[in-house]
């Protein structure tokens, strides 16, 4: 039987992202940001900082992010997406 990791799911207002985005830049490793533009697809040539990548998020600009990360020695990857104005979906998966 195939093995999937556990998702921890939660939703976030403006005020959790940019908590998130804060913890993130103070206790995590290897940092990627992969960031989806409006059109559903991933935008892979794109480089921005974890702050612009924020920011983008909460004005619109993108429909969500993909925060890859190194917490205490795990491998994470957190999905945000909007859903609103003020509502944004997180699906957080360990890796191994």
């Amino acid at each position: 039987m195939i093995q999937l990791p556990d998702l921890h799911l939660g939703v976030l207002t403006a005020e959790g992202v940019r908590e998130l985005a804060g913890d993130l830049a103070a206790c995590s490793e290897r940092l990627q940001i992969v960031p989806r533009s409006r059109a559903r697809s991933f935008v892979a040539t794109e480089t921005l900082s974890l702050a612009d990548a924020i920011e983008s998020l909460l004005e619109g600009q993108l429909s969500g992010l993909q925060l890859r990360y190194v917490h205490e020695g795990q491998e994470w990857w957190d999905t945000l997406i909007a859903r609103g104005r003020d509502s944004f979906q997180l699906v957080r998966v360990a890796h191994d």
